[in-house]
């Protein structure tokens, strides 16, 4: 009976916590969107990215007025050919539609370059929050990136 209610319990938290996000094939210099978890292969630059966290989102919401609003950072591991994976921090500000600007801030690094000079470049980070600071939880986000050579 014991065995019989550890594997129901072990179940149940599998139905809620999810299967992980099914892994996406990317292409160099088209767009691909990741969710928290997930991974992208790029065969092309024999790369894999993996989207870790969005461990810090203090944009300005949409419905309130802020004296500052800060950029959206989120954590990736790139695992480019048989090397180990790295991890990186990237940062972007994003207008109210969630897209980064075409343009580089001092001090914002949001994009990186690895491997035999392929970049990574963070194309934009949604949902944009709306009401308060915070309520975007890591399941929501689906973050954009692109990789070119």
């Amino acid at each position: 009976m014991k065995r019989f209610l550890l594997l129901l319990a072990l179940c149940a938290m599998a139905c809620r916590f999810g299967a992980p996000p099914e892994p996406v094939l990317a292409e160099l210099g088209q767009e691909f969107t990741l969710m928290v978890g997930q991974a992208a292969t790029i065969p092309a630059a024999d790369m894999i990215l993996t989207l870790v966290s969005v461990p810090g989102d203090p944009r300005c919401p949409y419905e309130l007025e802020c004296a500052v609003s800060g950029p959206v950072s989120l954590s990736i591991t790139v695992q480019a050919g048989s090397e180990a994976p790295q991890e990186f921090a990237l940062q972007t500000f994003t207008d109210n539609d969630g897209r980064a600007p075409d343009m580089n801030f001092e001090g914002i690094q949001s994009s990186i370059t690895v491997g035999d000079g392929y970049v990574i470049q963070l194309e934009s980070v949604l949902p944009y929050p709306q009401k308060h600071m915070g309520e975007v939880k890591d399941g929501e986000y689906r973050v954009a990136f692109t990789v070119t050579k």
